[in-house]
């Protein structure tokens, strides 16, 4: 009876119009994606929202979960990105000779990381990683300055604003500006404790408020990003 009732599903589905086949493959393929997806959302939201011992537990249970597939996917993307570099070099594409180094680069800081763990990698970053930034930022730092220079041009009482709040926290965060006046390192404190604080905080409620809204959208018209 089992047998016949499979048989006949079959039948069914084989028989099914091209838009019958696309809504089965929906209903069996995104759906549950979507459920999947709102019930642990509102889950980890209630953890965050309440106090409550039940939801605490699961939410916490969830986020450790979540950073085990995030474990994973992190293992996934390196190995992707060294195939698709491997591939590069085979094929020797333009911009091979940098794959090169990138393959290198992670086969190097693998055979150090794995046998000695954090340490190594520690020592690799303090040796290696982070003197290249100060190199990279560096470099960045007259380029920046560059296109400031171009860019910053006073046509407006908002562009004078700028340029002279950048002047005045240059020259503050200098040993020029302090020999050519105290009150040059009081101001460029003020500025970044006064106006800056309050426009980054300003961006930070920004984005936490889109984060929240994006998350609830998510939660609650989850079939729209899981097509």
């Amino acid at each position: 009876m089992i047998q016949r009732f499979f048989q006949r599903f079959r039948r069914r589905g084989s028989s099914q119009s091209e838009p019958g086949k696309i809504r089965t493959a929906f209903l069996y393929t995104h759906i549950p994606a979507t459920v999947i997806a709102t019930s642990v959302g509102l889950l980890v939201l209630m953890d965050v929202l309440t106090n409550i011992p039940i939801f605490n537990g699961i939410g916490s249970l969830l986020v450790e979960y979540g950073l085990i597939v995030s474990a994973f996917a992190l293992l996934l993307g390196v190995l992707n990105v060294l195939l698709v570099h491997i591939r590069k070099v085979r094929e020797q594409e333009e911009g091979w000779p940098y794959s090169v180094v990138l393959i290198g680069t992670t086969i190097a800081l693998i055979i150090i990381g794995v046998p000695s763990g954090p340490e190594g990698i520690s020592w690799a970053a303090t040796r290696i990683l982070f003197p290249l930034q100060s190199a990279f930022f560096s470099l960045l730092a007259f380029f920046l300055l560059t296109v400031a220079y171009r860019a910053m041009r006073v046509n407006s009482v908002e562009s004078l604003l700028l340029v002279g709040s950048a002047t005045l926290v240059i020259l503050g965060a200098t040993p020029v500006g302090a020999l050519i006046s105290p009150l040059l390192v009081d101001i460029r404190a003020m500025l970044l404790a006064v106006p800056a604080t309050a426009g980054t905080r300003g961006l930070l409620l920004g984005i936490a408020l889109g984060t929240i809204v994006t998350g609830v959208r998510l939660v609650f018209d989850g079939r729209r990003y899981f097509k």
